[in-house]
């Protein structure tokens, strides 16, 4: 593996993670806290997938994806609240922000 500029892995650890994340029979994932990671076998990666989103007291099954009206009610509230008084129409942060909204990153499952 050619070196690179920000590794906090050794060589063999980045070598062990290349053997593993390119094996199917494993799935890498990033851990809730500190930067670290998880890596599951493929069968108890799925089992937990299922047991979280079964959870009805967690998760609600939606009939539809929310994801278009969620982003027109944010664009929106967020347009309410800025006045040519307070700021410019279109600061870059917000612009920005419209470039997420617009272009959301796919949910990962669990």
């Amino acid at each position: 593996f050619p070196p690179l500029a920000h590794s906090n892995l050794s060589l063999p650890e980045r070598t062990a993670l290349h053997s593993l994340s390119s094996n199917p029979n494993w799935i890498i994932k990033p851990a809730d806290k500190e930067g670290a990671m998880v890596i599951w076998h493929v069968d108890l990666y799925r089992t937990e997938q299922r047991r979280q989103v079964s959870d009805t007291t967690s998760y609600l099954s939606l009939d539809h994806n929310p994801t278009e009206e969620h982003q027109i009610l944010i664009s929106h509230t967020i347009s309410d609240f800025i006045t040519p008084a307070l700021c410019p129409p279109k600061p870059p942060t917000l612009w920005l922000l419209q470039v997420a909204l617009a272009f959301p990153l796919s949910p990962s499952p669990p």
